[in-house]
């Protein structure tokens, strides 16, 4: 399987192609469940806001290669979260919300799916830190 994303950076590698560091990091992804028990694990590496990243599912082709297949994408909310916590994207549908009284601080986020995300032994994880987001109405 390539190491590479769109020759530009390596998978789980925590600095974006401007070769600035990640402040979140991929801990742990269970998967292949429904989407109540599916969820992503990110670790804090540094204070930042979760406003400034995502999350998205991509395939790989039967050769190995990086297919174009962006199914699912969640964009966190405006929170300030701080070096050393812990925030889960849960697939399911629920509440989102902090548990501080857990250590380490562990904010919880859900994606209000109703079907899995993670069912594919081809599907990755993709987390990226996006500076500037531009949209429109069609």
């Amino acid at each position: 399987m390539p190491n590479r994303l769109r020759g530009q950076l390596k998978v789980n590698e925590t600095k974006t192609k401007e070769n600035k560091e990640m402040k979140l990091k991929i801990l742990h992804v269970k998967a292949k469940g429904g989407p109540n028990e599916e969820f992503v694990r990110l670790g804090v590496l540094d204070d930042c806001n979760l406003v400034d990243y995502g999350i998205m599912d991509q395939t790989f082709d039967e050769a190995g290669k990086l297919s174009n297949k962006l199914r699912h994408s969640y964009l966190f909310p405006d929170k300030e979260v701080k070096k050393g916590e812990r925030v889960i994207l849960r697939t399911g549908v629920g509440d989102d919300r902090t548990d501080r009284e857990k250590k380490p601080v562990v904010h919880r986020f859900y994606w209000g799916l109703e079907t899995s995300v993670w069912n594919d032994d081809t599907d990755k994880v993709v987390l990226f830190a996006a500076e500037a987001i531009d949209s429109k109405e069609v």
